[in-house]
């Protein structure tokens, strides 16, 4: 019975990280549309570097959150493979086992 408890739990939380995942994929996906050009600014921030910086950071935000898409979303893809082997690994255990304490 344990082993279905904790088979549960890496689904669930697989579940959350792929969720988290898909909140930061698209939270880069609207980062990515974001820049600004010095008219939408104003001349003063152009010649003060602001709009240079300004990208600089919004392009270190969009890089971040993808990265943390990815990293999040291969944390989700992880505990999937390993709910699989765990799983396969008991019924592979199940059938060697079966019959073996059968009265003869």
């Amino acid at each position: 019975m344990a082993i279905d408890v904790a088979l549960q739990a890496l689904k669930d939380d697989a579940l959350l990280w792929d969720g988290v995942s898909a909140t930061l994929n698209t939270a880069s996906t609207s980062a990515s549309g974001l820049s600004l050009t010095a008219g939408q600014l104003s001349w003063a921030a152009d010649e003060i570097g602001l709009v240079t910086l300004y990208e600089t950071a919004r392009s270190k935000v969009e890089q971040l959150l993808r990265e943390g898409s990815d990293a999040t979303g291969t944390m989700a893809d992880t505990l999937v493979d390993v709910k699989k082997v765990y799983e396969s690994t008991d019924e592979n255990a199940q059938s060697s086992l079966h019959g073996t304490w059968d009265p003869k």
